[in-house]
This record gives structure tokens, sequence and C-alpha cells, in this order.
């Protein structure tokens, strides 16, 4: 095994995907920045996004030859060209959380809004619809994949579903047989997040949940809540023997 350090101690890679031109590209969550590896060499560049405490979460490449991204806390989707030129969209609904993407048949990125309760769609040159999974329902859709049929496929962690969507918006959800099973792209491992369209911070344990407090350089207080636990080996790290 080989590693390369991409980037500072605590910048925290993220989401990877392959590059239209054979690089691999990744989200730096607290780097607040997206990367590109080079395989060959080891060549690591970053580029950091125009707004601060964006917190970039999933990536995926486009039909139109760039790296498409979501923005977690700044509620944004983002494109980078390969040459490292960044755009931003906003996502219409305030707080949705966009998390993961994908690209789709219909040659859009698709993209699960895990507070938003609703799937996005972006086309190439950056009108955003979204579609409602269904109302009155807790949903917290997080991974999404181009797969069969055409179809868009997501998990829903808090509906504890998995669930399918056209690219005309219609949604069909298929139960998970076992109750709370939390299906989820990936797990956050007993993180405090702040809400409120502010930074979080991994692993301030000292914080209570509901607790507030003001950052340095902040003009008002944040919020914590507690992200959903994963059990033991199920977030993709070894349980502890």
């Amino acid at each position: 095994m080989k590693r390369f350090v991409v980037s500072g101690r605590d910048a925290e890679p993220n989401e990877i995907t392959n590059g239209p031109d054979g690089n691999l590209w990744f989200t730096l969550d607290f780097g607040n920045a997206i990367g590109s590896l080079q395989p060959a060499t080891g060549t690591v560049r970053t580029y950091a996004l125009p707004h601060l405490n964006s917190h970039p979460d999933g990536i995926a490449s486009g039909p139109d030859g760039n790296l498409w991204f979501t923005e977690d806390v700044g509620n944004r989707i983002g494109r980078i060209t390969t040459a490292g030129k960044i755009s931003e969209f906003n996502v219409p609904t305030a707080g949705s959380q966009p998390a993961g993407i994908t690209g789709g048949p219909d040659k859009n990125l698709w993209f699960a809004e895990s507070q938003g309760n609703k799937i996005g769609r972006i086309t190439t040159t950056g009108t955003i619809s979204e579609f409602r999974i269904k109302p009155g329902v807790d949903s917290e859709p997080t991974g999404i994949v181009w797969g069969p049929s055409s179809k868009l496929w997501f998990t829903e962690f808090s509906g504890n579903a998995i669930s399918s969507i056209t690219t005309t918006g219609t949604v069909t959800r298929y139960n998970v047989p076992t109750g709370s099973s939390h299906p989820r792209d990936r797990c956050e491992w007993d993180r405090l997040r702040v809400v409120h369209g502010v930074p979080r911070k991994h692993s301030r344990q000292s914080q209570a949940v509901g607790s507030s407090y003001r950052p340095q350089g902040l003009q008002h207080n944040v919020t914590f809540r507690r992200a959903p636990r994963c059990p033991p080996g199920r977030d993709g790290r070894s349980s502890t023997k």
C-alpha cells in the first residue's frame, strides 16, 4: 500500500472520484478545498473554495468534462474544471445540506439534500430543480447513484428506505426490513455537527448536544446537534477489539 499526504493534518479528505484527466479528485471537508492526485507521480494539487466554511462533501465526474461537488454547510453545488476553475450554484432550499452527488442518464448531475428531504438535479449550465421525496417524512437522503432502469437510486438514513427517482421526478420507496437500519453511503462516527450554516466541529466531545458557543471571528452563537452514529465496524473503520 502506498499513501499520499494530501494536505494539512486536519483537512479531512472525504469523497473521491476518477476524473476525466486521469487524475483522482477528492473533497477536503475541513480543508475547504478540492484536491487532485496524479496517481503515477503522487503529485497533489489543492484548490481553495471561494467561500469559507463550505465543507465540500460528495464529488462526481460530470458529462461536461468537469468535476461536480456538494457543499454541505455552504448549501451550494460546485463545479471545478480540470484546470482548477471553480463555479458555485446556490441550492434553492435553505439549509438543505447537500451530500452525495452523481451523474445521471440524462446528462445532468443529481444530488441528495440530507436536511432538505429532497433530491436535486443540476444541469451542466447550473440550473437546479428539486423533487420532494415524500411529504411529512423525515427521509434524510445521503448516498445517490445512477442505477438500473435509468433511474437514480438513493439511501434514506432516517426514512429507513432505499428509493429510486426517475429523471422526471417520480419517487418509489422500498422500506428496509430491519427497523432503524439507517442506510447510508457512509457514516459519521460520533460527530457533533454545527447547524445554522456555520462550520462543523470534529470530535468536540466536550460540547453537549443543544449547547451553544461563539467561535472566534463569528458574530453569533452556534448550536450543536449530534450526527447519526454508526454501529462499530459499519462506518468503514475497524471496530475496536
